[in-house]
């Protein structure tokens, strides 16, 4: 898959995620979240949202250590 696909890919994969976030589906947002992570590992957005889903369990906590260490000086981290 080449960079403008793999960009697309996982936007689309974001924007289908925050969408089952606000129907309060957060399951199925995980797994959006999810594939888009597996696409493009260092995606910021995917892992913040992905640790949204999961703000209740010891994973967040995990994801949220990742998405600092990918951006360090990100406000929303």
């Amino acid at each position: 898959m080449d960079e403008l696909a793999a960009k697309q890919t996982t936007e689309a994969l974001v924007n289908r995620g925050r969408e089952f976030l606000q129907a309060r589906a957060s399951a199925a947002a995980a797994r959006q979240f999810l594939r888009s992570q597996l696409i493009a590992p260092a995606n910021l957005v995917a892992v913040v949202n992905h640790a949204l889903c999961d703000q209740q369990q010891p994973q967040a906590g995990k994801l949220f250590y990742r998405s600092s260490i990918l951006a360090p000086s990100h406000p929303a981290v």
